[in-house]
Order: structure tokens, then sequence, then C-alpha cells
């Protein structure tokens, strides 16, 4: 973040400071955002709105033209160009209002529960009658209808989704999606488990909102793993089930966080990824199916020219070498690997893998990837950013 947006920041403030700086009450301020005459607040989170010094500004015009100049809200509304919102439009998902309310009700849905928050308690929360409310939801049931179609943007807003996009690698595409969920789940907790709720709601409409709203969210999941199956980086799977399940994960790993928050949640994702990439089988098992069956040995040298042997050669403890080919990933068992020559180009690392068939195909690597394995001297390794060759002797290999 750039000194401009810091400064920007720090000058925002919560409803109670604004209050006491335009020294005018909530159910004022309320009243004007309601009226259109105040710009909605700047929303920085699911439940987080703030107030800046245009608000502030604006606030003290209103003041003057209502003190000074005796103008009627109809009034100012005419002179700022504003259209006064008719009955049938308060349910604009734009109203600053509404969206008030609609970020309190999520608050205390997942503070207290869906049973333990009533209507009176939002109201109370933001200084508003129940008359006021009702002009935005005409029930709680119909506020907890739009909470659960708004349950994707609350998870992962529009803010994070680029920088998720622009990650092409799918294991660091899901370490990131875990890192938002976690951060946004104090928020939606309450709101998932309305949403599990509804799905065995008697009421059809609601039941059915609850189940696009599931579909919704493992729509951009499945759309990561059949990616990942094309690229020949995850095995083929259910894909529905498969990113349901890894939802699932998440939510169960935002539960332990707070039942361990002395833990650092990049500790537990890391934990997390560890299982998707690796599941529960032993790596020495004998189980039919085992992607760890073959040892490889080879032969490493480095930018020293200094060579060594190696028995079980990994590749970040893998049994396959992945890097980018074109705008894809690939994945190259060590099983088909003849030789690799890693070379330096600018930033980049590249490696030129040949193929036990003879043929050679060019991918860009990471430099920080590991080769490892046990030498006979103890275990060994080095990144590939050190690396020159890499042989594999399939002769002595297991």
């Amino acid at each position: 973040m750039d000194i401009a947006n810091k400064k920007n920041n720090s000058d925002r403030m919560k409803m109670a400071a604004l209050c006491q700086a335009a020294e005018l009450s909530r159910s004022t301020i309320y009243q004007y955002l309601r009226s259109g005459i105040l710009h909605p607040p700047i929303k920085e989170g699911p439940t987080q709105v703030r107030y800046d010094k245009t608000h502030l500004k604006k606030l003290e015009e209103i003041r003057h033209l209502r003190e000074d100049q005796k103008l009627s809200i109809p009034q100012i509304q005419e002179m700022f160009q504003v259209e006064a919102p008719q009955k049938d439009d308060t349910n604009d998902a734009s109203s600053g209002l509404k969206n008030i309310i609609f970020d309190k009700a999520i608050e205390l849905f997942s503070k207290n529960g869906f049973s333990k928050t009533k209507i009176t308690d939002i109201a109370s929360e933001l200084n508003l009658g129940k008359g006021t409310f009702y002009l935005y939801f005409k029930s709680k049931e119909e506020l907890v209808l739009e909470c659960i179609e708004r349950f994707p943007e609350i998870i992962l807003p529009p803010n994070t989704w680029e920088e998720i996009r622009k990650e092409r690698n799918y294991f660091r595409r899901a370490h990131k999606r875990l890192q938002f969920l976690l951060e946004a789940f104090p928020t939606f907790m309450g709101i998932v488990s309305i949403a599990k709720l509804a799905l065995r709601s008697d009421d059809p409409h609601m039941a059915r909102k609850a189940m696009e709203c599931f579909q919704t969210i493992n729509r951009a999941l499945t759309k990561d793993i059949k990616r990942a199956i094309q690229n020949g980086v995850v095995r083929e799977v259910d894909l529905e089930f498969t990113s349901f399940i890894t939802f699932g994960m998440g939510e169960a790993l935002g539960y332990w966080l707070m039942m361990n928050p002395k833990h650092s949640p990049e500790e537990y994702i890391n934990k997390a990824m560890d299982l998707i990439s690796h599941g529960l089988m032993a790596n020495n098992s004998n189980t039919a199916g085992n992607l760890d069956e073959k040892a490889f040995n080879a032969k490493v040298e480095d930018l020293d020219r200094i060579k060594i042997e190696l028995r079980k050669i990994r590749f970040n403890k893998e049994t396959h070498i992945e890097g980018t080919l074109g705008g894809g990933e690939l994945q190259i068992d060590i099983e088909k690997i003849a030789s690799v020559k890693v070379e330096k180009k600018g930033p980049d690392h590249i490696a030129l893998v040949t193929m036990e068939a003879g043929k050679t195909i060019t991918i860009q690597i990471d430099g920080s990837v590991m080769v490892s394995g046990e030498s006979p001297y103890g275990n060994y390794s080095i990144p590939v950013a050190k690396v020159i060759r890499i042989v594999i002797d399939k002769k002595n290999s297991n």
C-alpha cells in the first residue's frame, strides 16, 4: 500500500466518530443516507464501513442548507439532483442504509447465531426504529435470503479475485484461496450455518437459494480443479464432489483456528495444503496404486562442477518435476525423464528436459525448487538454481 493510500485510510472514521465530528445524531445521518443527499460509506470489508472527510464536508454543506437557508430535504435532493427513493426501490442493493443494515445483520448472525438475533437487536445496534428496518426488509427471513444470495461475495470479496486470478499454479492458487477464506471466516461462519440449515428448509424457495449459493462457490473451485487435471497436475477426480469437500476443509480449518487461536493460520494452511497434495497414504506403503513405488537414482552436477550420486531423487519431495509451459502448467514424472539441464534466462530458470524417448521439452521452473535425495554421505538437497545437470540412472534404480 502506498503512502497516499495509508493516509487516506487513516482519515477514515466509524459512524460514532462521524456523529461526533459533525455534531449530528445517528438517526439524522441515516436519514440523509436514506434520502441520497449523503453518499454511501466506504466499504472496507464484508462487515466494515467507514466515512471520510468527504462525508464530513457534505454534512457541513447539508447543515448550512438546512439551518441557514431553511431548505427541506426534498429541496436539497432537487439541488443535488438526487431522486427521492420510492418505496419499491428500497430493495436496491446499492442503497447505502440497506447495506449498513445488511452488514450489521451479518455481524450479529455470525456472533450470536440466527435464532438469537432479533430485528430489534439489529435496529438497536444502528439506533434505528423497527419501521426503518421494514422499509428495506419485509422480515428477518427476507434478510436471511439476501445473506445467502450474497454469501459468495462475502466469502471472497471481489477485490481478492484479481490476486487469485493472476496465480497460475494450482496449489499456490488454492493456498491463496484458503488465506482469503480464513480472513473472512469470522464474518461468514454464521451465514454458512444458516445456508446449511436452509438446504433442509420446508420453504422450497429458500432451499433452492441455498443450493444455488453453494453451487456458485463450488463453480470457481471446480474450474480450478478441472484446469489442473487438464494440465496433468491433479489426477482424475469427481469435480463437483472434490470442490465441495475442499471448501469443507477450509471451513473446518476456520473452526480449528478458533479453537487454537495461539497458532499461526499460515502453519495450518500449509498442513491443509500438504493433506490436499499428498493425502493420507504413507510413502512406503505397498498399497496398490501407491505413487511412490519406484525410487530413481540420479547424478547431480552443481554450478561448481561438483557431482554427486543420489538415491530416491525428488523435486520438492515429489516424484515429478513441475514447470510452466506457455500459459499452462506441466508435471513430468521422473520415470519418463532421461536428463534435465538447467539454464538461467534473465530472472527465470529454464529446464531442458530430455525424455526417455529422446525428445526434449523446455519448461520454466522455479529456481527455489529443492532437488533432494540420499547421498552416500547422508541426505542431500540443493535448489534448482544451483544445478547445471541431472542425469537419471534408470539401470541402478529400484
